[in-house]
């Protein structure tokens, strides 16, 4: 019985190990597919993450609990489920962009800590990787997934998905 449990282990472990691989590499093929195609737009996101931590972060939070309230009341509602569905969607597209444009600017950060030049498709495939590699630690890895994607949403929102720059409001001088 005992040698059964240690197969069954270690095949969960394996399958774990598979299902990291492959979605690091599906997010490392989107990532380098949302750099060519919107690299103006990813600059612009990965400039606020990287600018604006806290506001990125608390706009990300305010989302999240919006949609959090938001999404079951419409699909309560019946009515809303159309939109429920618009708004899930569209939550996940964002958080998505966001974890892109959050790897881009840690990516290029790795890129000049070692003093190699910044490529926007190997900036944001290192640092799809090192996300993906830390994010699947036990315990601290949900949380850094959590961070990181609020964060990235908070940008994304911010820069309203990358069309216009973020400019946080000037400090008040009395």
């Amino acid at each position: 019985v005992r040698s059964g449990w240690g197969a069954e282990a270690l095949g969960n472990l394996v399958w774990r190990i598979f299902q990291g691989v492959v979605s690091t590499v599906a997010m490392i093929i989107l990532g380098a597919l949302v750099v060519l195609l919107v690299p103006g737009l990813t600059r612009t996101a990965a400039d606020a993450v990287v600018a604006y931590p806290a506001a990125g972060i608390g706009v990300g939070l305010l989302v999240g609990l919006a949609a959090t309230l938001a999404i079951p009341i419409l699909v309560i509602t019946c009515i809303g489920i159309p939109v429920a569905l618009v708004g899930a969607m569209a939550l996940a597209v964002a958080a998505i962009f966001g974890w892109i444009a959050a790897s881009l600017a840690l990516g290029e950060r790795l890129l000049a800590a070692l003093r190699q030049e910044a490529q926007p498709l190997v900036a944001v495939a290192l640092g799809v990787l090192v996300l993906s590699l830390v994010s699947n630690l036990p315990c601290l890895g949900f949380l850094v997934s959590v961070v990181v994607a609020t964060w990235g949403l908070g940008a994304v929102v911010l820069t309203r998905f990358g069309t216009q720059p973020y400019v946080g409001t000037p400090p008040r001088v009395s």
